[in-house]
């Protein structure tokens, strides 16, 4: 390490929490200090409000005009997308679970945003196509029985919020358990409520929850939430309780003591287990409970149940990197989907229960193909479905194989791999084979989704429906695309058509004025001329209209694995008709292309993440004839984007960086920002080592701004000009920056010092850049990390419309 690095990585420990530190809003306490606490907290209100709040208020109102006529523009859209599908016969689609079917209605009251109400009727019964009755009971309506009126809970809660997290109906189908946000800050409350009509259907408060099971004997639960170990406001569960009956003591079952590890739950389909997962960023270990419980009680059964708790037994214990889930694949046997043993791209075992701890005698069923991820499983009496994505392609697909064909347990010797270490124009993603005698699962295995889509509806993305029957002989599942709303299907299992639309678009969706500015959707891969980095693919939205104006917004995330978002969304629309195509970065550290594409992009192989925007922005200059670039990043995509502008702040003319993630070294030194040992995998571990450090460091946007003011002279100095002349002044972006005021993964005080940073940098830049060319809003005051209703979301996208289009 070099002796600047090495003063850097020792002055930061000093300096990190000295600026800006009366920004950071304590989380209160309920010892001595909690008067403290509280005072502090009100005087930091108080000058949040008038340094942060007003100014920024006065500025947006300045275009407020603007604002409502794209609001206007965007409702539009959004309502066209809600009411354009088919409303046919086949529009209600239910779950089927023991005697009922189980489904969604639309509320009948008043608003755009009204939650749904869930209604269930017993097999048999015709589904009516009229509303229910929004009676806030559980009582018969023709038929239907109301399983869970969310917009009553909504009306009863003190903060006229809900969002729905969780919920599970008991084996005998007597009682819902629910999990809800009821204020909006991520707090999760555990209600259950009877379902017959001759109870009571007040629901019962159990305790705060993430996620919730029943045992058989449909009394006894079990759930996850935060114990003692932990702080109160942590996100992530780490103890699993139970309860023989809900009003019961709750008992500890099971706790992680390691903060980087999170726990969650599940049921599984065939109701014998309940399964304890605790996961890290890179590594899993499952525990396995038995429904039946200490108690002995079988579904159905009528006896007293005895006393005790249930015991958890571990699956196979945690490895570094290996990550596994556990399923039930009948009475005597389990199925593992996991990426041990080198199956970067997961594998799939089954063992009987006796081999479970017995790795190497678990027996393959789907070998690791170097092309194919595969992104879940949903297992059935009689066949295993997979969920996969091609690499490159990124193309998804559904395969569903029969448990009783021959298992497939290696890959074919002839298929050549796209190796993401290598930058290969000619390399292809490669079909699967024809043989099931030890080759890769046939075409045949494949659900044909391309036949039942229109050519021009390009397939982005696959979701499975809960398909809650072990036994059942056929699955649902949504198809996503950027151009329109998800497509729901079905498909027998052991038929040769392709499957059946449930709902599908209708041509109205799209008016004849929106069709005419949405252009061709493509895929890319964007390769370098030295062949030293991998090819990097990108996803193209053009818009038709002023295409001389070679506008784009392109969005970026590569992070944690997850892949990019490029389904359908009705403010997309609004963007489209005035000009801008929609450009996706998929970035490395993002999981478009697998394991190995996340790994590249994370810890200190962050850097790649923001060389891979910079590749992909000159691509769409020099290739493509992009003239004007917007920039669009949400929560730890913006650590990428607002790098980028760092480094080259003249590459972006506006930037929106939504609830960002800017300040990755702070988060990695203190232990009290949520979500920070958690996240050491991704990010990497600060307090670890100097060196560490100082990796972190080199890539975090917010303790790196002083890279503007050295970019920013370094253009003046190229343009021979003066610094005050308005053409230098847009060599620095314009920035719309959000925060949410009950956001607990990335607090509001780490964006407005980042902000505070940001502008204090500025002001002594050669361009003397003035605080009006950054707004900073908390519009969304009273919402989580992940925003609020969808009325919200609509005003959010017609600010950033406005904020676009302002002085274009």
């Amino acid at each position: 390490m070099g002796l600047s690095r090495l003063l850097r990585a020792l002055t930061a420990r000093i300096t990190l929490g000295r600026s800006f530190l009366w920004l950071e809003r304590p989380s209160g306490s309920s010892d001595a200090w909690g008067k403290i606490a509280d005072d502090f907290y009100a005087d930091w209100n108080g000058m949040f409000r008038t340094l942060f709040l007003k100014p920024n208020a006065t500025r947006i109102a300045a275009f407020q005009h603007t604002i409502e006529h794209r609001q206007t523009i965007i409702d539009r859209a959004i309502v066209g997308a809600r009411h354009g599908a088919d409303r046919g016969a086949d529009s209600i689609v239910g779950e089927q679970s023991g005697p009922f079917v189980y489904y969604v209605r639309d509320s009948p009251a008043q608003g755009q945003d009204q939650p749904p109400v869930f209604v269930r009727r017993r097999q048999g019964e015709a589904v009516p196509q009229a509303p229910c009755a929004n009676t806030g009971s559980s009582a018969d309506i023709d038929g239907e029985q109301v399983v869970l009126d969310l917009p009553l809970v909504q009306a009863s809660s003190e903060e006229k919020f809900v969002h729905l997290h969780a919920m599970q109906v008991s084996p005998d189908h007597s009682r819902l358990a629910y999990i809800v946000d009821l204020s909006g800050d991520e707090q999760y409350s555990l209600f259950v409520r009877s379902i017959d009509a001759a109870d009571d259907p007040k629901p019962v408060f159990v305790d705060h929850a993430t996620s919730v099971a029943w045992l058989n004997d449909s009394k006894a639960i079990m759930y996850t939430s935060v114990g003692c170990e932990r702080p109160a406001s942590s996100l992530l569960a780490d103890t699993v309780y139970y309860r023989q009956d809900v009003r019961s003591p709750r008992n500890v079952l099971f706790q992680e003591k390691d903060p980087s590890f999170f726990v969650e739950m599940s049921r599984s389909r065939t109701g014998a287990h309940i399964f304890i997962s605790s996961s890290s960023k890179t590594s899993s270990e499952t525990w396995i409970v038995s429904s039946v419980g200490a108690n002995g009680v079988q579904a159905g059964d009528t006896k007293e149940p005895r006393t005790g708790i249930p015991q958890a037994k571990l699956a196979l214990k945690r490895e570094p990197g290996v990550l596994y889930v556990v399923q039930d694949k009948n009475d005597n046997e389990f199925v593992l989907l996991t990426n041990r043993g080198g199956a970067h791209n997961f594998a799939v075992f089954t063992c009987s229960h006796s081999t479970l701890q017995s790795a190497n005698e678990w027996v393959p069923f789907v070998a690791h193909r170097p092309n194919t991820i595969i992104l879940d499983m949903d297992v059935f009496r009689t066949h295993l479905v997979l969920y996969c994505r091609d690499i490159p392609s990124m193309k998804p697909s559904v395969e569903v194989l029969p448990w009783n064909e021959s298992a497939v347990t290696r890959s074919s010797a002839s298929d050549a791999p796209f190796q993401i270490g290598k930058n290969t124009p000619s390399g292809k993603n490669h079909s699967p084979g024809r043989r099931r005698d030890g080759g890769l699962p046939t075409p045949g295995w494949r659900i044909p989704l391309a036949a039942v889509v229109p050519r021009e509806y390009p397939i982005s993305a696959v979701q499975a429906s809960a398909n809650m029957n072990f036994d059942a002989s056929s699955i649902t599942f949504s198809i996503g695309s950027p151009v329109g709303p998800d497509i729901l299907c079905e498909h027998e299992f052991e038929s040769t058509r392709p499957p059946r639309v449930l709902q599908k678009l209708e041509p109205r969706l799209l008016s004849p004025d929106v069709a005419a500015s949405l252009g061709d959707v493509t895929s890319r891969l964007v390769y370098t001329q030295d062949g030293q980095h991998p090819p990097v693919p990108i996803t193209l939205i053009e818009s038709r209209k002023n295409r001389s104006a070679s506008d784009i917004l392109l969005h970026v995330y590569g992070a944690y694995g997850v892949s990019l978002d490029t389904r359908f969304r009705a403010e997309y629309l609004a963007f489209l008709e005035q000009g801008i195509s929609l450009g996706f970065a998929h970035v490395r550290g993002g999981g478009e292309l697998g394991p190995e594409w996340h790994r590249q992009g994370r810890a200190s192989l962050k850097q790649n993440s923001i060389r891979d925007l910079f590749r992909v922005r000159n691509y769409l200059e020099s290739r493509l004839g992009y003239r004007r670039f917007f920039g669009k990043a949400t929560s730890a995509g913006g650590l990428a984007l607002a790098a980028a502008i760092n480094e080259s702040p003249a590459s972006f003319e506006k930037v929106i960086l939504r609830v960002p993630f800017v300040d990755v070294t702070r988060a990695s030194l203190d232990p009290a920002v949520p979500l920070s040992a958690h996240e050491r995998d991704e990010w990497g571990h600060a307090k670890s080592g100097l060196h560490a450090l100082s990796t972190i460091m080199d890539y975090c946007p917010s303790h790196n701004i002083f890279k503007l003011h050295k970019a920013a002279s370094a253009s003046v100095a190229g343009d021979h000009g003066s610094a005050s002349d308005s053409a230098s002044l847009t060599q620095i972006p314009q920035m719309l920056v959000t925060a949410a005021h009950n956001d607990k993964r990335v607090p509001d005080w780490m964006v407005a010092s980042y902000i505070m940073r940001l502008t204090a940098e500025l002001r002594d830049t050669p361009f003397r850049v003035q605080t009006r060319w950054i707004l900073f809003t908390t519009d969304e005051m009273d919402v989580t990390h992940f925003g609020g209703d969808s009325d919200g979301g609509a005003r959010e996208a017609a600010i950033e419309l406005a904020f676009l289009l302002e002085q274009r």
